[in-house]
């Protein structure tokens, strides 16, 4: 016997169908009551009505009709109208999800879903997640059937058989895992603050409630606002918000409105484009997509001519380095970042920091940017994105001047500077080299002398720049231990421009740093990380030859800096250091750190990662080490200091690798020839791991 329920909704489209279908314009239905889900006064009855045949007038009467009936059976739901050119563009970029639940579409346009993408699924379950809100926080029970079928149309399983909030958001989180980069989207989607966003949307992410922000944008008329919350974004997120804008033009391609407020739907339609462009993989997507979108003829071709001139800078290319500042290495050469490649360009007398700023290199990296294209330079920032990790590109988007939009693209303004001085430094890490430490070149017996660069004419030059300046990062070599440093501060507070510079150091924490107290109080804020790569007796293999009483005993020093100085511990996590992860936050724990930034509510410590291409990078762990890390790195210790989906991820990666680790072993034999240490005696776990 049918349900009771299903059996009044058939009647119910019975009615609908036979006041609104004609020869020319066929009506059926889609969703849940298609598919026999439904519960009576709960459910909405969904439409789709193909007016691909009918005349303009014919389909405007048609939707004054519909709208009549709706007023008797408010049970009516959403209608997607079929015009001519909506049927291509649906093809081309409709969400696959959302087209399976249309069969009859499908049919009649000719059309087999592709293959479901990760950030479709997401933005499937998004879409249905903010439309069903309300009756979710209602009747849980009544969306049971509905949810089931989404979550397994997504290859998710149901965690319980209650379908309220909490438990489809646990549902989701294998998908969320996956996709989810390292901006605000996941703490947006955790309870209570979805139900606080869903409330008060303009704070919440514009990955959950895209189509809030695409009105607000349009209705203001000012898109700058959504365009830089999507150069916050990493690429997977970017991936997200494209299935998300894409299924945005669909809906627009099939509104009812596009006949009778054209000029809404092309404003509305215009703002959708302007974020998608920010969105874009490509310039080639972008291209194609315009193309497809004005065959719809939702927007002129002045629109479209405009659209495709338009200069939003800020897409997947988007960088503000290039604009506000560059790093110069020990040797003097200049990088757009302390990540990217050289450029062919060196600070030397005669080619000051502002010759250097403007030079060719730095012009043509601008231009190819301008473009929407991505400089080979990149590459580190996009790997890490790609896989969720935030990169440097996004912390300094936040941070900066162009950013904040004080500076526009044609406009460079030196506003950050990141230096390291030579190679001064008294250690042999194992993660670095002789370009950055001396002491290396002398074990070698290669590059020993000091490769300085810094001299009276750079101070000359640098203190024209110091009115703009905001943020210095200093690095080396140990830029405490640098002839240069003390020299470098004294020209900032000579030049009366200090209160409003931040200092940023890496790598102090083998370093007394009393001596700076008084200079550093004078600046506007000073950042320290010191590194600390293991604990005991691993922290001076790693970072050979470091006495463990010295490094602790000035972190300690450091607990009493300035109020003006923020201190965090740095850690670089590698094949070598992944697996004592816990042991170290446990020790920092027990330390009682009062000044120094390190636990929960604020503490932390600050994790990075070594590329691919380095030997000790976490994708050559040993087959052995990755079966035995999960249990490891979810201890308690590691959850005072990482979320739970931090520590999930790195996990992941570990788990994830496939070299065989045979590359480890031998590499640090061959370092402890050079360095005179003993990899087996120092880290007996990892000979075990790795093998002997």
């Amino acid at each position: 016997m049918k349900d009771p329920g299903v059996v009044f909704y058939s009647l119910l489209v019975r009615i609908a169908q036979g006041w609104l279908a004609r020869p020319d314009i066929p009506v059926w239905t889609r969703n849940g009551v298609r598919a026999g889900i439904v519960h009576p006064f709960v459910s909405d009855i969904d439409l789709t009505i193909d007016c691909r045949l009918a005349t303009p007038d014919a389909s405007l009467k048609l939707i004054k009709r519909y709208r009549a009936l709706r007023k008797i059976l408010p049970v009516l739901g959403e209608v997607n109208w079929i015009h001519p050119g909506s049927q291509a563009f649906l093809r081309e970029y409709g969400n696959p999800l959302e087209l399976r639940r249309d069969p009859e579409l499908l049919f009649r346009i000719g059309h087999r879903a592709a293959a479901v993408t990760d950030a479709e699924r997401l933005s499937f379950l998004l879409r249905m997640l903010i439309a069903d809100f309300e009756n979710l926080g209602r009747r849980p029970s009544s969306r049971r059937k509905k949810w089931q079928r989404h979550l397994q149309e997504c290859g998710l399983t149901p965690t319980s058989e209650c379908f309220g909030l909490e438990s489809l958001l646990e549902a989701m989180s294998p998908l969320l895992q996956r996709v989810s980069g390292p901006g605000e989207f996941l703490k947006n989607l955790e309870q209570p603050r979805l139900r606080t966003a869903y409330e008060s949307w303009p704070t919440a992410s514009i990955l959950v409630f895209v189509r809030e922000w695409l009105n607000k944008s349009a209705e203001i008329g000012n898109f700058d606002w959504a365009v830089r919350s999507v150069d916050q974004m990493s690429l997977v997120e970017r991936e997200v918000l494209r299935a998300q804008l894409l299924w945005e033009l669909a809906y627009v391609c099939l509104g009812e409105a596009r006949m009778e407020e054209p000029a809404q739907v092309a404003k509305h339609s215009e703002a959708v484009l302007v974020l998608l462009k920010g969105a874009c993989s490509a310039e080639s997507d972008w291209s194609e997509i315009l193309e497809a979108f004005g065959k719809t003829g939702l927007l002129d071709p002045s629109q479209l001519r405009r659209l495709e001139k338009l200069k939003v800078w800020k897409t997947l290319a988007s960088c503000s380095a290039p604009w506000v500042g560059f790093c110069v290495r020990p040797d003097g050469k200049a990088a757009l970042c302390e990540l990217a490649l050289d450029l062919d360009v060196r600070i030397q007398p005669g080619n000051s920091v502002d010759s250097v700023f403007s030079d060719a290199p730095f012009e043509g990296v601008r231009a190819l940017m301008q473009s929407g294209r991505l400089p080979a330079n990149c590459r580190v920032c996009v790997r890490q994105e790609q896989v969720g990790q935030r990169s440097l590109r996004m912390s300094l988007n936040e941070r900066t001047a162009v950013h904040r939009g004080e500076v526009g693209v044609t406009e460079p303004r030196l506003r950050r500077l990141h230096l390291s001085f030579d190679n001064e430094c008294s250690l042999a890490c194992l993660t670095c080299s002789c370009r950055r430490s001396r002491k290396w070149g002398e074990l070698l017996r290669q590059n020993s002398e000091r490769s300085g660069w810094a001299d009276q004419s750079f101070f000359d030059q640098i203190r024209s720049n110091l009115p703009w300046l905001e943020e210095i990062d200093l690095s080396g070599g140990d830029p405490l231990r640098s002839p240069s440093h003390e020299a470098f501060l004294d020209a900032c507070l000579a030049s009366g421009n200090a209160g409003r510079i931040t200092l940023a150091y890496r790598g102090c924490a083998l370093s007394d740093p009393r001596a700076f107290f008084d200079r550093w109080s004078r600046f506007r804020r000073v950042i320290v990380v010191a590194l600390l790569d293991g604990h005991y007796e691993k922290e001076p293999y790693v970072r050979h030859p470091s006495s463990w009483s010295e490094l602790s005993e000035n972190l300690h020093r450091y607990d009493a800096v300035p109020q003006n100085v923020a201190v965090d511990i740095g850690h670089t996590l590698h094949a070598l250091s992944v697996y004592y992860l816990p042991e170290l936050c446990g020790w920092i724990a027990q330390q009682r750190f009062s000044q120094i930034s390190t636990g929960r509510t604020g503490r932390k410590i600050l994790t990075e990662q070594l590329s691919d291409s380095n030997f000790l990078s976490l994708p050559n762990c040993s087959p052995m080490l990755r079966g035995r890390v999960r249990q490891k790195l979810l201890s308690a210790d590691c959850a005072n200091y990482f979320s739970h989906s931090e520590l999930e991820q790195l996990v992941s990666q570990i788990e994830h690798g496939t070299s065989n680790g045979v590359i480890v072993p031998k590499m640090c034999k061959w370092l402890d020839t050079a360095r005179g240490t003993c990899f087996e005696r120092a880290l007996p776990e990892m000979a075990e791991f790795y093998g002997k």
